[in-house]
């Protein structure tokens, strides 16, 4: 009943989705901004006429093709399927699991580069099928290498899901070979994304539909060849076929791309466009240095130390956060601190915990021994639609909040949902609770809603901040430092479970430091972003305009973000990237 919403989705990683009252206007009551949307009176085959209608069939086809295939069926096995392949297949120790995790998601803070390289370099003159094209050959060499590859351990008497020692094929070629599959998502993603964002802007008439659809098709994606193949393939089968499941995923956006179905124009030439190099050459040295600083990373963890990779890690750390004092305004540099801040201390633990889930009674003797069909396909599921109601609890309760106090209290929550893993490695659930009633009531369901509570907020206030004319630039660059910081979480993270004894191998499993590990990863150290909070988040409420100069004095010509913005009523996210624990 009521008024009907509209919500138009800006994906820039994160995702942005803003909340209006349907019906034009520049100013709305903050009364009519519903929290959820009324899904009644939704018609699916009229939805799709309209669609059609408004952007084609064949643009259709090629947001399915990557959102659907891509995005969604691609993106579950590599952030899913890496559990199963590095701890059952590959049989490496926990440690190298996590660090080889780190590598596999450093193309996403790639991403403003990407862009920026795309925007001014066209090929065969155009700006993003050709290199769509590009990402998916490697994509697909890839995928077909981590299927054929006999990268595995000789041992195959040791029981599935029991962490083990690294093999010595792996060190290099395996990480690598994720880092390329991952390339390709992360690229084609960028690229429609700029494709539609531009759509939807010569279309403003269509609202949200667009956005909808490329959603639709990622969860549908996601919760079907994504989630619904991981966990039982990897549990009867070879965790490779998983990738070679992946194959005709990474090929089939080849055919609407070559077929033209991305609609873009068709450039006079294939020169470099070097006026925008001028226009905004301080937001392209920020792209660059955070490509540099991943890859450098990523690079030197193959071959150094832990302590080595860490010193590098802050250091590029200093570096883009200085950077991006220099280049953004001050408002849009502290949001981009103190998100940075929110993640990188926020420690990513997978290699400490997500052994001690999975592993056999050889190696946790009171263990809750989780399947891999357990652990990443129903707790994947589950944790996905945990995430959307996330969503909408965001939206009820924070609707008049501060920015502030929708920080630190969200950062309460996330923390507080450490507890439960607590409670798990401490078995004080049992007997009265089951291991997989406890862990899918708790952990699964509060620590995904936890975890997106904190982030919408960061989402309202980057938008708000977002220069007008540079919105697909700084949304790709802060979405890239927001996954740089939990790079730096991730190498953190395993520096510290070193440094208290975490070990998970064939030939020694010791989580008795687990709990202090947990406690300190997740809880004391992402609890000293609330004072942070107070120094670098405007004292203002969600839904107040955010006026600023958006870029340092020589670009001030560019118009405040406030004209952007008149129209904006509340906003909410969804965050796709949520890797690791």
């Amino acid at each position: 009943g009521g008024k009907r919403s509209k919500i138009t989705i800006t994906q820039r990683a994160p995702v942005m989705v803003e909340v209006t009252p349907e019906g034009e206007g520049d100013t709305q009551d903050d009364d009519d901004t519903i929290p959820c949307v009324d899904l009644k009176k939704f018609d699916p085959m009229g939805f799709l006429r309209e669609l059609r209608h408004d952007f084609g069939t064949d643009f259709i086809i090629m947001l399915f093709s990557c959102y659907f295939g891509v995005k969604g069926v691609l993106y579950t096995i590599l952030t899913k399927g890496q559990l199963p392949y590095y701890m059952d297949y590959i049989k490496t120790s926990g440690a190298d699991y996590q660090k080889y995790g780190t590598i596999a998601m450093t193309p996403w803070p790639l991403k403003a580069a990407i862009g920026a390289l795309s925007d001014t370099v066209p090929i065969c003159r155009y700006h993003k099928a050709p290199y769509i094209i590009l990402a998916t050959i490697f994509g697909v060499v890839g995928y077909v290498l981590l299927w054929l590859l006999p990268l595995g351990a000789e041992d195959e008497t040791v029981s599935p899901g029991t962490p083990h020692e690294e093999g010595s094929n792996t060190t290099v070629v395996a990480p690598i070979l994720f880092f390329v599959i991952s390339l390709q998502i992360a690229a084609v993603d960028l690229l429609c994304q700029g494709r539609y964002a531009r759509m939807m802007v010569e279309k403003p008439q269509t609202g949200s539909s667009l956005i909808s659809w490329v959603w639709a098709c990622y969860f549908l994606g996601a919760l079907t060849f994504g989630y619904g193949l991981i966990g039982p393939i990897s549990d009867n089968y070879d965790p490779r076929l998983l990738f070679a499941i992946g194959i005709p995923f990474a090929c089939q956006v080849l055919v609407p791309t070559l077929l033209g179905y991305m609609k873009e124009d068709k450039l006079p030439n294939s020169k470099v466009q070097s006026e925008k190099l001028r226009t905004h050459p301080k937001m392209y040295v920020l792209a660059v240095l955070m490509a540099v600083g991943a890859l450098s990373t990523s690079i030197v963890s193959l071959f150094y130390s832990d302590v080595v990779v860490l010193v590098l890690a802050w250091f590029w750390s200093a570096v883009i956060i200085v950077a991006s004092y220099w280049a953004l305004s001050r408002t849009l540099a502290n949001a981009n601190t103190y998100m940075f801040f929110c993640n990188a201390l926020y420690l990513l633990i997978p290699g400490s915990v997500d052994p001690w889930y999975t592993a056999d009674e050889k190696c946790v003797p009171d263990g809750p021994h989780f399947s891999n069909t357990y652990y990443l396909t129903y707790s994947g599921i589950v944790g996905s639609v945990a995430a959307l109601i996330g969503v909408c609890v965001f939206q009820i309760v924070f609707k008049n909040s501060t920015f502030r106090r929708a920080f630190w209290t969200t950062t309460v929550i996330k923390v507080v949902a450490c507890v439960f893993d607590v409670i798990m490695v401490k078995r004080w659930h049992r007997p009265a609770v089951p291991d997989k009633v406890m862990y899918m009531f708790g952990d699964a369901i509060i620590s995904e809603m936890a975890a997106q509570l904190d982030f919408m907020p960061s989402a309202v206030l980057v938008s708000k901040v977002c220069p007008s004319g540079f919105e697909s630039t700084v949304y790709a660059t802060m979405g890239g430092f927001q996954i740089f910081g939990q790079q730096v979480a991730r190498t953190t993270g395993g520096y510290l479970a070193e440094q208290l004894g975490i070990k998970a191998t064939v030939s020694d499993c010791n989580f008795d430091n687990l709990v202090p590990l947990i406690l300190v990863s997740h809880l004391f150290l992402p609890l000293l972003t609330i004072p942070l909070t107070f120094v670098l988040i405007p004292d203002l409420k969600l839904t107040d305009d955010v006026v600023t100069s958006p870029l340092p004095s020589e670009h001030s010509a560019y118009s405040t973000i406030k004209d952007r913005m008149e129209d904006v009523a509340k906003m909410t996210v969804i965050n796709p990237l949520s890797v690791g624990r």
